[in-house]
């Protein structure tokens, strides 16, 4: 247990008040007679010793009120003694994190954990806090907020890839100060404590552990290759990893998705059970192969998947595949270049079309090659521009004469494996830079070759005379033709399209950028084996549309984080991409770890000070009823201090609980007010049946403090106010009786 503020505990000190106050009790004599008072009167006043009072339940009870304030006050909390300027609390959302062994799930459990401790103990301290997301592409949520409640956790979710871990070591470094304490809390399913403390040393690093290891899972990892693919013949290998304990055997199914159909459709299954008779190390999982045949005879969108259990991020492989590579169409206008053509069946498989304007409708096309000629419009595709080829209204295309590269770039993906210093350029026409173009190769200030991003696919612009080069006679030049071709069309002469892996950026048709991604279900169950769409994928951002192009890098956007099939469509182009996840091994948490059903009990419970201020209350309660003027004369005969006192000393209001006047000592040679001697004159007046009635001088308040009179009172003529030498007041009794005193001392 830690105090937030241990200063408060110096309120205790109010405790000696209340001793102080129950050592000055009040104490009360009866006598027979009041001449005792002349013979005390006349001797000297005796010294009494300062006595601890005996003990009693009124002054155990306000002696624990104010312990119970002052450690309220100081806010004390379960946890280490340490308190830390700075807490950031790292949250697991990779895929293992989708476990639904703690429901609804393991991510989830994390959240209402990292709000639980947010509203709770780091409030209560008074910390800094952040808070970082690790997942395929850790993001930080919160940076040294000082109000943890503008932490808003609405709308994440875990991804089904790896965490990048040494993306989060260094998003933290940017996080932390050197001369500050901090407490980093990684909330997960495993053993990732490590990492972070070895990137981050000098950071005390706290793990809590969510779901168990226990769960019930297989996890599937498969290949497709192709054995003839003209022929339709493929097979899928692959392996499923079954968790510590797992009993049974699970099915592998292959569902199937051709070209132009609605839905999927169940091709074909395999049993596979954890193997028998090998021996294991404690808690590692084990592993068994399977192998299964398919007759895919067109383009298809494939699924390899297994039932649903706890672990949804590891039970389906996904693949698109085709018999064979995609034809790509290209239309030429303008002169048809023979170096050209050449270079371009000889990159991949192609046909060619030609025409002497630009069609209306140029969506059927990969590629428009535009030589010498001048357009109406923009082709809205690929499009290469060749010489002095421009759109209507473009200025320049005037020629300059022969010019030799002086500068290039050799770090765009055309220029891959391209001496551009043997290259001789011939005739070059003066264009004005293209907007958001890179000059991959430049004549002084003039470009040579510019290429650049559009929102209807690539462009790319040779401004120069291709014929008048000695270009088309280099080895160089097919292979620039076969970089500008995988350059648009990412598939280009594959039967078993690229898989993309969750978390990484998915190389896509570029045609498709700013296209609606929707990831489409696969179901298993042959009632309802039709693929289902879901919502639309939040993966593809938002393109700059006014600009007319994309600035470099930004066709690399579509990073998904979870696992399936999309499909992407835009302007009539219809695209599926298979998106994976990579293989994980399961780890042991790792020693000293808490699991998240403890912590979360610690972080959840009420701040202790609320159940010392309820018990205070309590207490308070129960001194005020014994305290009240109903045990007046039973608080009297333990010598209670009011009650009052401890009310006043929990407040802290240091007056109120010295607000009991002192008495002033009396005169030497004051006389008892009173006299049992007949004939004598006394203060109090005779009552019927031989009383006197107490002097209202003398009167007392509950509390047991003197009144003094009011001005102009009977009996008030040039006498002395009633006082002994111990302060007090007498009080008679019936005539001839007993007379009591009473005194504070």
């Amino acid at each position: 247990m830690s105090l937030t503020t241990p200063a408060w505990l110096l309120l205790a000190a109010f405790g000696i008040l209340v001793l102080i106050l129950h050592v000055r009790r009040r104490r009360t004599f009866e006598i027979p007679s009041i001449q005792l008072w002349r013979l005390i009167d006349s001797g000297t006043l005796s010294r009494h010793r300062i006595r601890l009072p005996s003990p009693n339940l009124l002054l155990l009870l306000q002696l624990l009120i104010v312990a119970l304030t002052a450690l309220a006050l100081a806010r004390p909390m379960f946890g280490p003694s340490t308190r830390f300027v700075h807490e950031i609390v790292v949250l697991d959302a990779s895929g293992g994190m989708r476990s639904t062994d703690v429901a609804p799930s393991r991510f989830d459990a994390a959240v209402a954990y990292l709000a639980a401790m947010a509203a709770g103990p780091i409030r209560e301290t008074g910390a800094r806090m952040s808070v970082l997301l690790a997942g395929p592409r850790p993001q930080i949520l919160a940076a040294r907020l000082a109000d943890p409640g503008g932490l808003h956790l609405e709308g994440l979710r875990a991804g089904d890839g790896e965490a990048d871990w040494a993306t989060v070591s260094r998003l933290l470094s940017s996080l932390i100060k050197d001369d500050e304490s901090t407490r980093l809390t990684l909330v997960t399913d495993g053993a990732n404590s490590f990492r972070l403390s070895a990137a981050l040393p000098g950071v005390i690093v706290e793990t809590r552990i969510v779901g168990s290891a226990a769960a019930r899972n297989a996890a599937l990892h498969a290949d497709l290759r192709a054995v003839d693919a003209p022929a339709g013949k493929w097979r899928a290998e692959g392996s499923v990893a079954f968790s510590p304990g797992f009993v049974g055997s699970t099915t592998v199914t292959v569902l199937v998705q051709p070209d132009g159909s609605d839905g999927f459709l169940q091709w074909g299954s395999v049993d596979v059970a954890p193997p028998t008779g090998v021996a294991t190390a404690p808690g590692q999982s084990t592993e068994s192969r399977f192998t299964l045949d398919l007759d895919l005879r067109t383009p298809s969108a494939v699924v390899l998947r297994l039932p649903d259990d706890v672990g949804p991020q590891d039970n389906s492989v996904h693949f698109v595949v085709r018999p064979k590579p995609r034809v790509l169409k290209i239309l030429q206008l303008g002169a048809v270049s023979e170096p050209l053509t050449r270079a371009l069946k000889a990159a991949a498989e192609i046909e060619l079309f030609a025409a002497d304007t630009l069609p209306a409708d140029v969506s059927a096309f990969d590629l428009v090659v535009a030589n010498g000629i001048e357009l109406v419009r923009h082709p809205a595709t690929n499009v290469l521009w060749l010489g002095a080829a421009r759109v209507a209204g473009e200025t320049g295309g005037q020629p300059r004469g022969a010019t030799q590269p002086t500068l290039w770039k050799t770090d765009h993906p055309l220029s891959r494996s391209i001496p551009w210093s043997a290259i001789t350029i011939g005739p070059a026409y003066g264009f004005s830079r293209l907007q958001g173009a890179e000059t991959i190769v430049q004549a002084g200030d003039a470009p040579l070759i510019e290429a650049r991003t559009t929102l209807t696919g690539r462009e790319v612009r040779l401004g120069f005379d291709l014929g008048g080069s000695n270009w088309p006679d280099q080895p160089s030049f097919p292979i620039f033709i076969s970089n500008l071709l995988h350059w648009m069309a990412p598939d280009l002469g594959r039967t078993i399209e690229p898989r993309c892996m969750v978390g990484t950026s998915c190389v896509l048709d570029p045609r498709l950028l700013g296209a609606e991604a929707v990831l489409v279900t696969a179901r298993s169950d042959l009632a309802g084996a039709g693929g289902a769409a879901g919502a639309p994928a939040a993966v593809l951002p938002a393109v700059p549309r006014r600009a007319g192009f994309l600035p470099r890098g930004y066709d690399a956007q579509f990073i998904p984080d979870r696992a399936g099939i999309y499909r992407l469509q835009r302007d009539g182009l219809t695209r599926f991409v298979a998106v994976n996840t990579g293989e994980s091994e399961a780890v042991l948490p790792p020693d000293g770890s808490v699991s998240i059903a403890v912590a979360a009990s610690l972080a959840d419970r009420p701040p202790l000070r609320w159940w010392l201020l309820i018990t205070l209350f309590g207490f308070l309660l129960v001194e005020g009823w014994l305290a009240g003027p109903h045990r007046t004369r039973a608080r009297q005969s333990v010598g209670a201090a009011p009650a009052s006192a401890a009310c006043c000393a929990v407040g802290g209001v240091v007056a109120c609980g010295l607000g009991h006047r002192r008495r002033t000592a009396p005169d030497a040679g004051s006389k008892p007010e009173h006299s049992n001697r007949r004939g004598s004159k006394s203060r109090g007046r005779r009552q019927p049946g031989g009383t006197l009635r107490p002097d209202r001088r003398c009167s007392r308040s509950r509390q047991g403090e003197r009144r003094r009179p009011s001005p102009g009172h009977r009996g008030d003529r040039g006498k002395q106010p009633c006082r002994s030498r111990f302060g007090g007041c007498v009080r008679s009794r019936p005539f001839g009786g007993a007379i009591s005193y009473s005194d504070r001392s």
